[in-house]
């Protein structure tokens, strides 16, 4: 059974996010990390092995980065079998999706995008009633933008790897716009205090130090999907260019 006729069609957005594998894969790896940590704290300065763990488990951002650790390893074993199942004709992708059609999906939902950023306590002091006004928009906007985008880009990555030959790695993809997801859910599951960041960073907003506490993290949620399709076509471009330059 060739690619072009599989047994099984997926939406690619809707498989990475909730696939059983991926998710399993991300619990056994966090565990395997947490060993490791464990082990080399024995190794490498005599600590006891259950203070490795105590610690591996305690600090919050020493969490979120074995998450994030072990998610990038469970993504990058879902595209291995992913790619051999279409290689075998098991799988197929539902539909295409055309550059300009996530490019004008990805120019509407700015004004959500920007609507949200107002609507939200962040930075922006506005009247209530603009705020009113943009809590109204990002509520009409976002809903119907974000998961198009997100569909959008999931397909395309999808058939510019399986129908065109491109090299791209729908994995990473997937992992970029989901990571705000994951790190928001750390945020709220474990009860982070608002983290401060100071410097060149705050400076850039006019502050001395500014707080990434669940509205930023919501906000950067919101707008990476956005972000990402916008960034594609220049991904995708570049590699058309390669083609030329360097043919294989």
């Amino acid at each position: 059974m060739s690619s072009e006729t599989p047994s099984t069609k997926e939406i690619e957005a809707v498989s990475w996010l909730v696939s059983r594998r991926i998710w399993a894969s991300t619990i056994v790896f966090a565990g395997v990390l947490v060993a490791l940590i464990a082990v080399m704290g024995v190794v490498l300065y005599d600590a006891p092995l259950l203070h490795g763990f105590r610690r591996s488990v305690s600090n919050p951002i020493g969490v979120l980065s074995i998450v994030l650790s072990a998610r990038a390893v469970a993504f990058g074993l879902a595209q291995g079998r992913r790619d051999a199942a279409v290689a075998r004709g098991e799988l197929s992708i539902a539909s295409d999706a055309s550059l300009m059609g996530m490019t004008t999906v990805a120019a509407f939902s700015v004004i959500g995008v920007i609507a949200a950023g107002v609507a939200f306590p962040l930075l922006v002091e506005t009247t209530e009633q603009f705020t009113y006004l943009a809590i109204g928009i990002a509520a009409l906007v976002v809903p119907v933008s974000y998961p198009i985008l997100v569909y959008q880009l999931g397909q395309r990555t999808a058939t510019d790897r399986y129908k065109r030959g491109f090299r791209v790695l729908p994995a990473v993809w997937h992992y970029l716009w989901t990571l705000p997801l994951v790190v928001l859910a750390w945020y709220l599951t474990l009860g982070v205090d608002p983290l401060p960041v100071t410097g060149e960073a705050a400076r850039l907003f006019d502050a001395q130090t500014v707080f990434v506490d669940v509205w930023t993290l919501l906000y950067v949620a919101i707008g990476t999907p956005t972000l990402l399709v916008f960034l594609y076509p220049f991904r995708w471009y570049a590699e058309r260019v390669v083609r030329v330059v360097l043919p294989s």
